[in-house]
């Protein structure tokens, strides 16, 4: 006779539980996104990124809004800031504004595929202290930029997980470096379904989930600001991003 009568049934309820058995949340996609066929939703993620020769920036926010337009169709808009202060004399600030138009092809309520059209602007302003008792270098720059993006999405139960790659072209309009530049932007990330955490989430939403997600941007011919002028080389950034994403 077991001195806890009800140990072994809490234990299966809760290896259940913990295993997601039965539980079918949001297939995630990019950006935390999450895609069920209808619906509005939002994100805000937060966290650290890392940029060749800008060096370490904790602050990075990410916030994001989404659509279903139809079953298979979504449409999003988003912005990003980031500030870097690599040192007293150099700091540069960036505010990336993001639309995304997603077509899913091919999607069951486990796994999709996306495709989608990524259009935005990104404002970037640096300041140079050239500590020689003059005003500093200042450059202020407009990116306009399109591109595209192909990912897969996978429902794991209470987990989901998500790829991504594409190119964005951008061209400058403003600032010292003016002209076309290329990047490839990809990222992975996964989502932890939090609807049993609070009572009558489910009820309410469609998905309540935490998001981490992990962008890397690579530019092979980046223009970066310095104080002998414009300096050409390849860049590379990456971050980690957590935070809610809901649809409702």
């Amino acid at each position: 006779m077991s001195i806890f009568p009800g140990m072994r049934s809490s234990l299966c309820i809760l290896g259940i539980a913990l295993a997601g058995t039965g539980v079918r949340a949001a297939v995630p996609l990019p950006l935390g996104e999450a895609w069920e066929g209808k619906g509005i939703g939002g994100s805000l993620l937060a966290g650290p990124v890392w940029k060749m020769n800008e060096g370490f920036a904790p602050n990075h926010l990410a916030g994001q809004v989404w659509y279903h337009y139809r079953p298979d169709l979504l449409a999003s808009t988003g912005i990003e800031m980031t500030d870097w202060n690599q040192s007293r004399t150099q700091s540069l600030f960036q505010t990336q504004y993001v639309g995304v138009l997603d077509w899913i092809p091919w999607g069951t309520s486990s796994q999709l595929v996306d495709v989608g059209l990524r259009l935005g602007g990104q404002r970037s302003s640096t300041t140079l202290d050239t500590l020689q008792r003059a005003d500093p270098l200042a450059d202020d720059s407009w990116d306009w930029q399109i591109g595209v993006r192909v990912g897969a999405g996978w429902n794991l139960g209470r987990f989901g997980l998500w790829a991504s790659t594409g190119p964005v072209a951008s061209w400058r309009s403003s600032g010292a470096a003016s002209g076309w530049s290329m990047a490839q932007e990809s990222e992975i990330g996964s989502t932890l379904d939090l609807r049993d955490f609070w009572n009558g989430a489910r009820s309410y939403t469609r998905a309540w989930n935490l998001a981490v997600r992990i962008p890397v941007v690579y530019q092979p011919h980046g223009a970066r600001f310095t104080r002998q002028g414009v300096v050409h080389r390849s860049l590379w950034s990456f971050g980690f991003l957590i935070g809610p994403s809901v649809l409702f």
